[in-house]
């Protein structure tokens, strides 16, 4: 008597999409960091500081230059910020929805094996 094979060979879906504790690939885990580590950044460039760029003198052309990268660099590193700080939340909200409907899209998919 043959070995019986697993059950995930009789199961295609079980092959593409993973374990039933992680139906279809979606690591709540995963996305929590990943969305942390876009706050996390998104707050780190946005507290980068030009103060330094604010000097004194005249006359020179590379104080004058330097004064005109200050406000430029700022809006730069705000826009930055404010785009991984937006990618975090978005990315929390796919999450929550998402792990509301794997599982119940997945037992869909589940009820068809037979079919």
């Amino acid at each position: 008597m043959s070995p019986t094979p697993p059950s995930s060979l009789f199961n295609p879906l079980s092959r593409l999409f993973g374990s039933d504790s992680n139906r279809f690939g979606v690591d709540p885990d995963q996305i929590s960091a990943l969305s942390d580590t876009w706050r996390s950044q998104g707050n780190a460039v946005g507290g980068i500081g030009f103060d330094a760029l604010t000097v004194d003198g005249e006359g020179s052309r590379v104080i004058t230059a330097l004064r005109a990268t200050g406000k430029p660099a700022l809006a730069a590193t705000e826009s930055i910020s404010d785009r991984l700080i937006s990618m975090a939340v978005a990315l929390e909200a796919f999450s929550a929805t998402s792990e509301t409907q794997d599982d119940s899209v997945a037992h869909v998919f589940d009820l068809m094996t037979d079919r």
